[in-house]
């Protein structure tokens, strides 16, 4: 859990939230409601971008199983 954020942290970071998405769907990406979710999280102080990583690869591993059959 990320540490608590100034107020002005929080501003600094919903604009690179809102910054990164619109940059994804200019050039044709989807960002998934979940990676939404987690981005506020990031962007509210609850955690780290460290753990929004960690997230998207888990979730994106977790697919690339389902896909090839090999979820248990």
């Amino acid at each position: 859990m990320a540490d608590r954020i100034s107020p002005a942290e929080k501003a600094r970071r919903a604009r690179s939230v809102d910054d990164a998405i619109h940059s994804a769907r200019l050039e044709g990406a989807d960002v998934s409601p979940e990676t939404q979710k987690d981005m506020q999280e990031y962007a509210e102080g609850r955690i780290t971008s460290g753990d929004i990583l960690d997230r998207i690869r888990r979730r994106t591993a977790e697919r690339v199983q389902e896909r090839r059959g090999t979820v248990a």
